[in-house]
């Protein structure tokens, strides 16, 4: 019982020195006759919520400055930022794609141009002799000539003409076959210096005919040509010579 009370005394003893330690503001003691108030910054300061709430305050205002001032500065660094100039593979690809329409374009026009050429060729093919004229052990005809072949196939050439390639064929037709075609001569053209000539010459290849068919027969001489430009499409004609006539009998 001693003991018991002993303890409630020290209770009430340390609740008074306690409320006796705080300030007139916080017992409401009233001193020269107004009660006492202290401002505003102090009284948050004693009182223990509004320290908490300074404290949280504090911290949110500390956090959020460096927070507001990277924001600044990377705003700065994006307003004093300069555009980059185009990379070095994007001005060459244009380049490229540039200089391949100019040149599409040329090319285009250049093979257009060719249209407006009007060409007008002229040739005479002369059969100065008749070398022989056999049957062969298989029983085809063959026929060696020899050609006088005359030629100006200078206004086939353009500006846009890289060669024109010529050949003449004796053309004739048969019971068998309504168009026997056979090449006798032929040659490449690189120049229109070279496009007017005359040449005295045997049949290049064989005048052969499969089967009898060839004596006393009437054919053409056919000269074609095939002008190949530069650029653009390759485009070929020819110039029928008619009138031609082989021996009745074998030589």
């Amino acid at each position: 019982m001693v003991s018991g009370g002993g303890g409630e005394a020290s209770r009430m003893f340390g609740r008074r020195q306690e409320r006796d330690s705080l300030s007139p503001l916080q017992t409401g003691s009233v001193e020269g006759g107004s009660q006492y108030k202290k401002p505003r910054s102090q009284r948050r300061m004693v009182s223990g919520g509004g320290g908490g709430h300074l404290c949280f305050h504090c911290f949110w205002v500390l956090k959020s400055v460096p927070l507001a001032l990277k924001g600044a500065g990377e705003k700065g660094k994006q307003s004093n930022t300069k555009p980059k100039m185009h990379s070095f593979g994007y001005r060459a690809n244009a380049l490229l794609t540039f200089s391949l329409t100019i040149l599409a374009l040329i090319c285009a026009m250049a093979s257009l141009s060719d249209n407006l050429n009007s060409p007008s060729p002229t040739a005479t093919v002369q059969i100065l002799n008749v070398n022989r004229f056999q049957k062969k052990s298989t029983g085809d005809d063959e026929v060696g000539l020899t050609l006088d072949i005359s030629a100006d196939l200078q206004s086939l050439f353009t500006w846009n003409t890289k060669q024109v390639f010529v050949f003449l064929a004796a053309e004739y037709s048969t019971p068998k076959n309504s168009l026997n075609q056979v090449s006798l001569w032929d040659g490449i053209i690189p120049a229109k210096e070279d496009a007017k000539f005359s040449i005295k010459t045997k049949n290049k290849y064989r005048f052969i005919d499969q089967g009898s068919n060839l004596r006393g027969r009437d054919f053409n001489m056919t000269l074609h040509w095939h002008v190949m430009p530069k650029t653009g499409k390759m485009f070929a004609d020819k110039l029928v010579l008619p009138g031609f006539r082989l021996p009745e009998s074998y030589r």
